[in-house]
């Protein structure tokens, strides 16, 4: 089939979002389709919404970024074609890339079903039209799915309540990412929403090494531990930047720290293929990030979470959680490293995971999210 793809397509820094789109492409090719992406430039839409709203969010970001952190001015750059190159070289897109839901709506792309997802694709914070990723522009005679789709809260306002109830109505297979989303489906009036792995977990790690070009080193005994910190999102500063400071002081780790998002704290930028193996040459893994957790479950790496705290972030938890407590990994999340964690050396020699309990139970689960393609697939 001919399989249109809507996720979050432009970033600058954010490798989940391009890992999980490129997961589930490829996924899909391996099944025999032929996927494309619906390409979107979120920013223009926001822009077209509330052009004067949102051009000023972006000016204050401007000058949030040009006052902190003019030094980092050309990594940032440098980063931002490392993200672009993937782009071109491993995103199957057919047409332009639009930049406004008029455009979209006036010149929809043409394929046999279309499937939302994955990534926070129903966070309503997140889409300048609530409309836009329940495939709006798309024809009524063409079935619509969601594939690990993600709300980013536990509830819904009333006012967003009433127009997704109307518009999820009209898909006709749909998954979410985590047990919320399944609470939220129900309120909604989907009584058969299916729990899925996201795409990044449907391809084993030893194929994500193969992809990412990562040789299997013969490990020395070193010295130093390699910690790989990776943080995305706005707690990191006020929560945990001074616990984490004082790790690179250690003497005993190497301590390697990237950033993503509006998190420019990292000291280090590397491409989407080189992030990957940081997490995998690292002894330890410490992240408040997603699928910094998935890539450090795949390829079977000590880690532990941060979980996110304030206000704003701390519902984005359960997608965490929800994966944690399908491996059987809860004891990995933490709300402090001051409190819980003060002894990294030591939790990197002493620290052990089941990894082949965790493979058992990552395998059930993936059968799952290959199980729900296939109604997809049978539907179509």
């Amino acid at each position: 089939m001919k399989i249109g793809i809507l996720t979050f397509t432009n970033t600058e820094n954010n490798y989940g979002q391009y890992l999980q789109a490129f997961a589930l492409q490829r996924t899909l090719q391996k099944r025999g389709h032929k996927p494309f992406f619906v390409d979107i430039d979120i920013k223009k839409f926001f822009i077209e919404k509330s052009p004067i709203r949102f051009r000023y969010r972006l000016f204050k970001l401007f000058i949030k970024k040009l006052a902190s952190s003019f030094s980092k001015k050309e990594n940032f750059k440098k980063r931002a074609d490392f993200f672009l190159e993937f782009k071109k070289n491993k995103f199957c897109i057919e047409s332009k890339c639009f930049e406004t839901l008029k455009d979209l709506k006036a010149n929809p792309p043409t394929a046999d079903c279309f499937i939302v997802g994955s990534d926070q694709v129903w966070n309503f914070n997140y889409s300048p039209y609530h409309d836009l990723f329940f495939c709006s522009f798309v024809n009524k005679n063409i079935k619509k799915h969601s594939y690990a789709a993600s709300f980013g809260h536990e509830k819904l306002p009333s006012n967003v309540f009433s127009e997704y109830r109307k518009l999820i109505k009209s898909f006709s297979k749909i998954s979410v990412r985590e047990e919320t989303a399944l609470r939220i489906c129900s309120d909604l009036g989907v009584s058969n929403s299916t729990l899925v792995p996201d795409p990044t977990l449907l391809i084993s790690g030893e194929e994500w090494k193969e992809i990412a070009d990562i040789k299997n080193k013969t490990l020395e005994k070193q010295d130093q531990k390699k910690i790989f910190i990776y943080t995305v999102g706005n707690d990191y500063k006020k929560e945990h930047e001074s616990h984490l400071l004082s790790l690179k002081k250690n003497n005993l780790l190497r301590v390697t720290h990237v950033s993503s998002g509006v998190d420019e704290s990292g000291d280090t930028f590397p491409s989407i293929n080189e992030w990957l193996n940081l997490i995998n040459e690292s002894d330890l893994i410490i992240t408040n990030s997603y699928h910094g957790m998935v890539f450090s479950i795949l390829f079977e790496k000590k880690f532990f979470i941060l979980l996110r705290n304030n206000k704003h972030e701390g519902s984005m938890n359960d997608r965490i959680f929800t994966l944690l407590k399908k491996l059987d990994l809860t004891h990995t999340c933490i709300a402090s490293i001051n409190t819980q964690f003060k002894d990294v050396f030591s939790y990197t020699l002493d620290y052990q995971i089941n990894w082949e309990s965790v493979k058992k139970r990552l395998e059930d689960f993936q059968k799952i999210g290959f199980d729900f393609i296939s109604t997809i697939e049978k539907d179509t």
